[in-house]
């Protein structure tokens, strides 16, 4: 279905009943990235997804794609669905829309659990950051989307070979998404200060892939839950394990928010 809110139109599904759980989406991706873990889910939450403000099926933000347009447009989506509150569960770029939208209406936001957010309050590891986004932006400057798209895997630690399949037009269509991602968004992604979450006012959970020890995002999910304090726990996955094993990332939902 599609919502009008703040000014936008975004794409939105829901499946289940029970306590509302909304998952947000990384880069390169959409709705589609948990409908199989929505599955898993929909027997104890009301499970709701959506293609972010510029992503596939829902129109730009209606201020560019902030990361502060987002989560005002993800909160009016709360509200117009889940005015109670929500748990909210999130994937890389997808965690720093969730941490936004805490610190604006934490009255909404039951828990978060972020899974390898791209954001460290390490000065070594925000230097890297910075770097690697440095290295997207002279890429995109070329229109070299296919050889950033590889890096940006390279970095994140790798690619799970135990991966479900998507179809031929999934995978333009996250194409098209990184694309957008590159053009609307990076810098406000990249660019999202670290000290936001250090002030969170929300139980959080912060969660990593055990199968990317070395990548960029691994060790922002580590430092950052070393220096806020917030728990953290190891998944058996990369970085995109919530769409290459749903089945264990639903379980992991459950028991963050049991």
């Amino acid at each position: 279905m599609y919502l009008t809110i703040q000014g936008g139109r975004l794409f939105v599904r829901t499946a289940g009943e029970g306590a509302p759980l909304l998952l947000i989406h990384g880069v390169g991706s959409d709705a589609e990235y948990y409908q199989a873990a929505a599955g898993f889910l929909a027997d104890s939450f009301k499970v709701i997804t959506y293609d972010r403000p510029g992503y596939s099926r829902s129109a730009p933000g209606r201020d560019g794609n902030t990361v502060a347009g987002q989560a005002a447009q993800t909160l009016a989506l709360l509200e117009a669905l889940a005015p109670e509150g929500a748990f909210v569960a999130a994937c890389s770029a997808g965690c720093l829309i969730a941490c936004e939208l805490a610190a604006r209406a934490p009255e909404k936001v039951r828990g978060l659990l972020l899974y390898e957010p791209p954001v460290s309050c390490d000065p070594e590891i925000r230097q890297e950051l910075e770097d690697f986004t440095g290295r997207l932006r002279e890429m995109n400057e070329k229109r070299q989307a296919a050889r950033s798209l590889l890096t940006f895997i390279e970095i994140s630690g790798g690619y799970d070979s135990e991966s479900r399949s998507v179809s031929l037009d999934q995978q333009r269509q996250d194409y098209i998404n990184y694309q957008h991602f590159l053009d609307e968004e990076m810098d406000s992604i990249f660019g999202y200060p670290a000290e936001c979450l250090a002030q969170l006012q929300v139980p959080c959970t912060i969660a990593v892939g055990e199968k990317d020890p070395e990548g960029l995002f691994h060790r922002c999910g580590v430092s950052l839950a070393a220096q806020t304090g917030m728990p953290l726990v190891t998944a058996c996955g990369y970085h995109n394990f919530p769409k290459d094993r749903p089945e264990a990332f639903a379980k992991l939902v459950k028991d963050v928010f049991s």
